[in-house]
């Protein structure tokens, strides 16, 4: 239920300098239309689509080793 009404407002990470967005190509939670959307209005977002990857991305395998420096 809560997930049903949760919302990101993109006019409040505005002021975040640098924003990833990654998505799961495979997410049945959260619809990839809605994460673009929101990426699209962020021009300091960069948008990453994780083909195969479900609703948490960063649980699959070579997730850290790909997106996380250091």
């Amino acid at each position: 239920d809560y997930l049903s009404q949760a919302s990101i407002d993109p006019e409040r990470l505005r002021r975040v300098e640098r924003i990833r967005i990654f998505h799961g190509t495979e997410d049945t939670i959260a619809p990839l239309g809605e994460a673009e959307e929101i990426g699209s209005r962020l021009p300091q977002a960069e948008f990453i689509r994780i083909t195969g990857a479900g609703h948490c991305p960063f649980l699959k395998r070579d997730f850290r080793e790909t997106f996380c420096n250091g």
